[in-house]
């Protein structure tokens, strides 16, 4: 039996097996469950610390908690809630935190559908009383190394890509059994607004450095480690002045070859 779900904009069909709608444009829509992952990559982050105490009594050594956020882009093309084509956004604000204490407890415990909340998917609409512009987000809650891995790869300036893939049930699609090489669009439904899912991969690489200078370099490097002498400074610099001084010698030989030369021809003229 289907259930249609009360939405005074747009008339959502849910069967157990898909949705169906007519856009704005009079385009009938079905879509159903993807079978594949809904991945996000970071394209700024910053490091933040907060704390909140709910007693009433002024606690001054309330630990600063510290998580990462940002924003990220879709590998896909787009997502928008089901009805409401003005939601449709490939961007997404992303908050990384580390799970503990209470919501250590809560992430783990399942959701009324078997849903474990690691992950939180939402969309808020723009509220002009209070300032904010209609935004997609997303909370991750991630154990402490991960965290402490991040944290000291935004410090340093060293990560060059940090893509999460997420698996978050109740997201649909029209191309359900497009492979991943293939770019799609997600749709949610109007009701609930927010999702609940888990992280099924970290994707994180760092910036590239440079493993040696010169083939000459590794060679001497190489030849001081088997020797067990350790590299002399001084030695090099006469070494340098050494090699710079026979150039200088040998360039000084050719000229006064070259000069010969030219007073033997003007004599002979």
């Amino acid at each position: 039996m289907s259930e249609k779900p009360s939405n005074e904009s747009t008339n959502i069909i849910k069967t157990k097996e898909s949705i169906e709608w007519t856009d704005q444009n009079g385009r009938q829509r079905k879509v159903r469950r993807a079978i594949r992952t809904f991945w996000v990559e970071a394209t700024e982050l910053q490091i933040c610390a907060s704390s909140t105490s709910y007693e009433d009594e002024l606690d001054l050594d309330n630990p600063m908690q510290i998580s990462l956020q940002g924003k990220a882009k879709l590998e896909d093309r787009s997502i928008e809630i089901i009805g409401d084509h003005e939601s449709r956004a490939d961007l997404i604000s992303i908050r990384l935190q580390h799970a503990i204490g209470d919501r250590h407890e809560w992430i783990f415990k399942d959701a009324p559908n078997g849903i474990i909340r690691q992950v939180i998917l939402g969309y808020n609409a723009a509220n002009w009383e209070i300032g904010n512009d209609s935004e997609w987000f997303v909370e991750i809650s991630l154990g402490e190394d991960q965290i402490k891995i991040l944290k000291t790869a935004v410090q340093n300036r060293s990560l060059s890509e940090l893509k999460i893939g997420l698996y978050i049930p109740e997201l649909y699609a029209e191309e359900w059994y497009a492979p991943p090489s293939a770019k799609i669009e997600w749709f949610i439904l109007p009701e609930p607004i927010f999702m609940y899912g888990k992280v099924s991969s970290i994707v994180v690489r760092h910036n590239p450095v440079q493993l040696a200078e010169s083939a000459s370099k590794i060679d001497m490097d190489i030849q001081n480690a088997i020797s067990g002498a350790a590299p002399d400074p001084i030695a090099d610099s006469i070494n340098m002045f050494g090699e710079k001084l026979g150039k200088l010698v040998q360039y000084i030989g050719w000229l006064v070859v070259f000069v010969f030369v030219i007073c033997v021809a003007l004599f002979r003229k």
